[in-house]
Formats: structure tokens, C-alpha cells, sequence
């Protein structure tokens, strides 16, 4: 990452992606930018009149650029000015169902149903409002193989939905979560690979950003994969040279700034457990990898922990 006069970090140019990846990893290494002002500035020149923040200025408002823009500002110590707009902002988006949407007035799904109620627990210090609504919702996503999908009457489990909708009821409530728990874990584990890795969902092939998402999953549902020890090393035989891992199936060559930027460490705790923290995962990001679709729009069809 390298930083640039306007404060932001890049991948070429500044971008506040890059930015969000960069200050989340230096603050699990206990540092920061060395200019952590302007960074908070770049940061917050993506606040809107509405409330929210958007990618870049003139940008219409969005659940995920909202939470990369206060958890970036969170973590170099600040905190977003103005919470009751944010608030507002972050209300706005929800609708009758119980989820929340990328924007206003489009269709809730998990993935911005995660960003909202991490918005709402962690930049807001606040908690979602009628929980039972959101329990419904949430409740709605799991597929009859025992998988979450990612909006309610979907087919499709994916284990980035699994891992969005867990975080997103753990940063909403201490209450049981909201599905067949048993189920659910045993989808997870389904998705492991023999060679250790997980895959987004059956027929796709094992990569790091699925393996983390599963793990993290998992974890939150207080389990674990059903061969730990296997996911370590397929993580483990992902290191390169350079000091980051290929994000994918076991390649040679450099690691690659745009499809694997992000890397995963994770080590078995003393209960054999995957428990990736501050420490021992360390989470840069993976360029497009969040939603189905593969691309930053939204999909087409913690306890308060900072999951990262």
C-alpha cells in the first residue's frame, strides 16, 4: 500500500477500500498510518448530506461504503461526527422485512444487513431496533440443506451468506440465534475440502476468502471445522515468499494486489479451535470476492467482536 498526498492509501490510486484494508490491518499490529489525520480526512470527505458515506464524493450513500468509512475512522480513534444522521442514515435503509438494504429503497440482503447492524452496533454504540423483526428475517435465509442464503426464499446457500448472517445477529443481540443451529454448522463443515480449504458452496473450488469466511463462521456459532488442524495447513502451504499468500488453489508467483490481497492466518488455540484474533488472522481484503456476483454492487437476486 502506498499513501498519497490526499491522505488515502492505494492499489495504484487511492481508493477508500484499500484504505479500510491497510488501517484495519495496522491497527491488529498495534500501529497506524503515519499520517493518520489525513487519512480520517480522506476518509471522511466520503460523508454525505444524507448521513451516510459513499466510494468516492458525488457518490450516492451505501451500507458498505458507510461501515468501511466509520470503522476506518474507528480504528485510527475517532469516531464520525454527527451519530444522528448516521443513525438516520443507517434506519433508512432497512425496511417492513426486518433486513437492510444496500440504498434506500432497494431490496434487503445479507450482505448490507451485515454492514447496517455492525453500523448500528459498533460506529452508533447503539442496538437494532425491533430484533424480532430482524430475527425473522434472518431466519428466513436458511435453506433446506441447512445453509444461509442470501436473501429470504433463496436455494443457493454460499458460506459468505453463513458468515454475514451470523456476525450481523451477534452485533445485533445476545439472544440464541435464530436458526437450526445444528444445520447450519453442519453445512459449514460440509465445505471443506479433503485438502483443508473451504468453497463458497458445493462445486466451487477452495480458496482463502471462503476458508476464512467459513471459519469465522463457524466460529461464531461456537464451533469449529471438523478437521482444523487440515485448514492450517492448506492456509499454511498458501505463504509466499513476499510475506502474503496466494489467495487460491496452490500457485507459484508473486502475491497478487487485486485478486489476493487479502491473507488469512489462522492458528488452533489451545482447545484446538480455529479462533482467528488480532493476532493470530490477520485480514487484509479480496478485490470483488464479498458478494456472488463477484463485483461491488449489491446481489442480484459478535457478540460485538470485530470480525474484521
Amino acid at each position: 500500500m502506498n499513501p498519497l498526498g490526499d491522505g488515502g492509501l492505494r492499489q495504484g490510486e487511492a481508493d477508500l477500500w484499500c484504505t479500510y484494508a491497510a488501517v484495519r490491518t495496522l491497527r491488529w499490529l498495534d500501529r497506524k498510518p503515519h499520517a493518520p489525520a489525513d487519512v480520517a480526512a480522506f476518509v471522511s470527505s466520503r460523508r454525505n448530506h444524507d448521513g451516510g458515506y459513499a466510494w468516492q464524493r458525488g457518490l450516492p450513500s451505501d451500507s458498505w461504503a458507510t461501515y468501511y468509512c466509520t470503522q476506518t475512522l474507528l480504528d485510527l480513534g475517532s469516531r464520525p461526527e454527527h451519530p444522528d444522521r448516521l443513525g438516520d442514515w443507517v434506519a433508512g435503509v432497512r425496511d417492513g422485512t426486518g433486513g437492510f438494504a444496500m440504498t434506500p429503497g432497494q431490496s434487503p440482503d445479507v450482505w448490507a444487513t451485515y454492514y447496517a447492524t455492525r453500523t448500528i452496533a459498533e460506529a452508533l454504540g447503539d442496538t437494532v431496533r425491533e430484533p424480532a423483526g430482524l430475527a425473522g428475517w434472518l431466519a428466513a435465509l436458511q435453506c433446506a440443506d441447512g445453509g444461509l442464503t442470501w436473501q429470504p426464499g433463496g436455494s443457493a446457500a454460499d458460506t459468505r451468506a453463513c458468515y454475514y448472517g451470523a456476525h450481523a445477529w451477534q452485533a445485533s443481540t445476545d439472544e440464541p440465534f435464530p436458526w437450526r443451529v445444528g444445520d447450519l454448522v453442519a453445512w459449514l463443515r460440509a465445505q471443506q475440502e479433503p485438502g483443508g480449504g473451504f468453497r463458497f458452496a458445493p462445486g466451487d473450488q477452495a480458496c482463502l476468502w471462503a476458508t476464512f469466511r467459513a471459519v469465522r463462521a463457524l466460529d461464531a456459532l461456537g464451533a469449529e471445522p471438523a478437521d482444523p488442524a487440515a485448514a492450517v495447513d492448506w492456509i499454511e502451504r498458501r505463504r509466499l515468499s513476499d510475506g502474503g499468500t496466494n489467495a487460491g488453489p496452490a500457485t507459484a508467483g508473486p502475491t497478487s494486489g487485486r485478486a489476493s490481497a487479502r491473507w488469512v492466518r489462522c492458528r488452533p488455540s489451545a482447545t484446538n479451535r480455529i479462533r482467528p484474533s488480532p493476532t493470530s488472522c490477520t485480514a487484509v481484503r479480496c478485490r470483488a470476492a464479498g458478494s456472488p456476483t463477484g463485483s461491488r454492487t449489491r446481489p442480484a437476486t459478535a457478540s460485538r467482536r470485530r470480525p474484521g
